[in-house]
């Protein structure tokens, strides 16, 4: 009976360490300051975690975490590294400039990986909505509770280390959802 007791008793305590916490996702819109659940992203306007963007590259999905972004007095910095590189080898950046409010701003885009076969740092680019590659869209969405998110495609043609608009990396149905850092 002992043993029954205890066996009990360690069976309970178990289940207790093991608790439902969704962590900051506690999805009650009557709550300032709760982020957009992305699991239901009909209603939260959401699909990916805040502090993650998701993109396919060349048609290969990928996702960029951590993601989040910095204010100065020249606009908003957004970056994104992508998930299980070792280095934060691949990186994605925007820069949101002449804010004035989620419709209204101007904005650059540059992608930037390190090239081991030649030991560079790649970088492609484009400033604007066009470039003379075609069209790169970036759009702002909300900013509630000071978290940015948007949507974000287009052709982006390489500039570094030698400049060949031929050479273009090409992103499609990019979302990000990023905390100000």
């Amino acid at each position: 009976m002992k043993k029954l007791v205890i066996a009990a008793l360690l069976a309970t305590g178990s289940l207790a360490l093991f608790s439902c916490n969704n962590g900051a996702y506690d999805a009650d819109p009557n709550v300032n300051g709760s982020p957009l659940n992305p699991l239901n992203p009909s209603e939260s306007g959401v699909s990916v975690y805040l502090g993650t963007m998701k993109a396919n590259i060349n048609g290969t999905p990928t996702l960029f975490a951590p993601a989040y972004y910095v204010e100065d007095e020249f606009g908003k910095g957004v970056v994104g590294y992508r998930v299980d590189d070792k280095q934060f080898q691949h990186t994605i950046r925007f820069t949101i400039y002449d804010f004035k409010n989620t419709k209204e701003f101007s904005y650059s885009v540059m992608y930037t990986y390190l090239d081991t076969s030649k030991h560079s740092l790649d970088s492609f680019f484009t400033y604007g909505p066009h470039s003379s590659t075609g069209a790169f869209t970036l759009t702002m969405n909300g900013n509630e509770e000071g978290n940015l998110r948007g949507n974000f495609s287009g052709n982006l043609a390489k500039l570094k280390p030698t400049e060949n608009l031929q050479d273009v990396i090409k992103i499609t149905n990019g979302e990000y959802y990023v905390p100000k850092k």
